[in-house]
């Protein structure tokens, strides 16, 4: 298989094994978590709940001169708590993330050696080293191992 195949197939696994890692303990509305989206997808979900409010409220429900139901009021409620909840998120992975850079420069942030194909050597199965009767084709699958290639300025301590 060839190196561009090797990486096409391994760095969506790799993210999904990364994701899945952090992932610890769930707690609150499913997909309101902070693992559950990116911090523009949390963004973009509160976004789409208070336009959904707002909507709901301009279609005549629970205006000043109109009958206001308890569903509707519920409903209304439920959008603005899904945004709030979704804005939480994206401020927990936002602090997460200023801590966990603490240091390094704006642009290093956002680059990622998988996004630079060229420069990705190997990828290859990481097996757990758990003593055992296994053979190479039954050991614990543990990972990936991914080389990268020298670049001038790429060092252990950026990556």
């Amino acid at each position: 298989m060839s190196h561009d195949n090797l990486l096409r197939i391994w760095k969506p696994s790799l993210f999904a094994v990364i994701a899945l890692g952090a992932c610890t303990h769930s707690t609150g509305t499913a997909g309101t978590n902070p693992q559950d989206m990116s911090i523009a997808q949390h963004e973009s979900a509160a976004a789409r709940e208070e336009k959904q409010a707002a909507q709901d409220t301009s279609a005549g429900s629970c205006k000043p001169d109109r009958v206001c139901w308890s569903d509707t009021q519920e409903q209304l409620a439920k959008h603005h708590e899904l945004a709030e909840r979704h804005r939480a998120a994206a401020q927990a992975l936002s602090d997460a993330e200023a801590r966990a850079c603490t240091g390094l420069p704006e642009e290093d942030r956002d680059t990622s050696p998988f996004d630079h194909y060229s420069d990705l050597s190997s990828v290859s199965r990481l097996y757990d080293q758990v003593p055992g009767p296994y053979n190479s084709e039954s050991r614990p699958f543990a990972g990936a191992t991914i080389v990268i290639r020298a670049v001038p300025g790429l060092t252990t301590e950026w990556l």
